[in-house]
């Protein structure tokens, strides 16, 4: 003998279609609890990618930059031997100028800042190599 099922609000008995429908509703919420967590795997799979994606990016062209003024081998070192202080401070540097636009404007002035102190200390080395030799010349 069939067995009648009752619904538990009413307490009549439920016809199929019903219960087919409510063991739908119940496979539904099973299957979103499992979208949901692939879903998040997928989330850190992607977060761990473009984080590595980054770095190898930011190495390689932070080695190239060294290279154009140091030979390949002291440019790989300089890229890969960095202290933790240094990769803290240049991480808290970054987040001051990409979080707001004062702290974009004061990193931004002091990279201009540092820019022309270093060129103006070039200018100096030049001028001081232009007037030795020529004060050299002229004792002799």
């Amino acid at each position: 003998m069939a067995k009648k099922l009752t619904s538990p609000k009413s307490g009549k008995a439920q016809s199929t279609v019903s219960r087919q429908l409510d063991a739908e509703k119940a496979n539904r919420a099973e299957d979103s609890g499992s979208q949901l967590a692939d879903i998040g795997a997928s989330m850190i799979v992607s977060e761990i990618l473009l984080r590595s994606v980054g770095r190898l990016t930011r190495h390689n062209l932070e080695k190239a930059v060294a290279r154009r003024r140091f030979d390949p081998a002291k440019a790989k070192a300089l890229v890969e031997n960095r202290s933790i202080a240094h990769t803290v401070i240049a991480y808290g540097i970054t987040k001051l100028a990409t979080r707001s636009v004062p702290g974009a404007l004061l990193v931004g002035g002091g990279l201009l800042a540092k820019t022309l102190f270093d060129r103006g200390g070039q200018r100096r080395k030049l001028r001081k190599s232009a007037k030795s030799p020529a004060s050299t010349k002229s004792a002799d």
